[in-house]
């Protein structure tokens, strides 16, 4: 199940990843986007929803990233600079158009659980008990 699960919350799942973060550390959600067009009044393309650690950071199903580290999004346009964008729950819950799946964010507590790595990194950022 991880390996497919990583997949699913890399491409594609990434909002219910992001509230599922959300959920267990308390950071805000954010949204990774990338500026284009003209650099004194840029437009923004939308990459991942995430949780935001700081101005600069993030965490996401990969872990921790600092903004600069981002290239791996593929932005459809010629992205000249990443920036961390503030976002709302219901924002991310429906990124993709249609309401974030409450299967597919309770699937994202059980890949974290799973997940040694990522798990001990959120017990860095105020991890919140999920279980009551």
């Amino acid at each position: 199940m991880i390996d497919n699960a990583q997949f699913h919350f890399r491409y594609g799942q990434c909002h219910a990843m992001a509230l599922a973060l959300h959920m267990r550390t308390g950071l805000p959600l954010g949204i990774v986007a990338g500026e284009y067009g003209d650099p004194a009044a840029p437009a923004l393309e939308p990459g991942r929803p995430v949780v935001m650690v700081g101005e600069r950071a993030y965490l996401d199903v990969d872990g921790y990233h600092q903004v600069s580290d981002t290239a791996m999004l593929g932005f459809a346009n010629s992205v000249h600079a990443i920036r961390l964008v503030r976002a709302a729950a219901e924002e991310v819950a429906g990124f993709f158009g249609d309401p974030v799946d409450p299967a597919m964010v309770r699937m994202a507590h059980d890949y974290v659980d799973q997940d040694g790595a990522l798990r001990s990194q959120l017990e860095r950022f105020r991890p919140v008990d999920v279980s009551a």
